[in-house]
């Protein structure tokens, strides 16, 4: 297996634990924040769209017109960052439409990394406003992606005990897509 091959089988991976996760917590309960986690289901939806997007696709490729026409990034940047406030989502957003939008960003990114050759892992970064302390080349940034999933990952199995139940690992779809 070489190196995409791993990347891909890996993002698959994480996004499969994300979808258990969120497949397992009720919808009704997506926008409580519980004060010792201080964070939503919703919020985490909406930051995981932005982290993919830019962590596996803007600074792999650059900006992709699809996905800018489909997914409002501007207004996912506003409520979703790491600055803003998970207690402040706005109600009004639609779990179908984050869902829907998680869904086209995962695809592209999936897309994107199957057409990369080995030895473009080590290329430069694509140019943005926003710099990224934790990588310095696309191999790195792919990777980080991965990693960071799996750490919101952590983050649904809190919300999910605290207003919920514990989660049911035996209940786990092991097989990504």
């Amino acid at each position: 297996m070489n190196n995409i091959d791993f990347l891909i089988r890996q993002t698959r991976h994480t996004y499969m634990w994300f979808d258990n996760f969120l497949e397992s917590i009720p919808r009704e309960k997506w926008f409580e924040t519980p004060p010792v986690v201080e964070t939503n289901v919703i919020w985490q939806i909406g930051h995981m769209i932005l982290s993919h997007h830019f962590h596996a696709i803007l600074v792999i490729t650059g900006p992709q017109k699809d996905i800018l026409d489909a997914v409002p990034i501007k207004t996912y940047i506003k409520a979703f960052s790491f600055e803003s406030q998970p207690s402040a989502v706005n109600k009004d957003l639609s779990p179908d439409k984050l869902i829907s939008d998680l869904n086209l960003v995962r695809n592209k990114s999936l897309d994107i990394k199957s057409e990369l050759k080995p030895e473009n892992l080590n290329d430069e970064l694509m140019p943005t406003r926003v710099k990224i302390p934790e990588v310095t080349n696309k191999g790195e940034a792919l990777t980080w992606n991965i990693q960071h999933g799996m750490y919101h990952c952590g983050q649904l199995a809190l919300i999910k005990r605290v207003i919920h139940e514990r989660f049911d690992y035996s209940l786990v779809n092991s097989k990504p897509n």
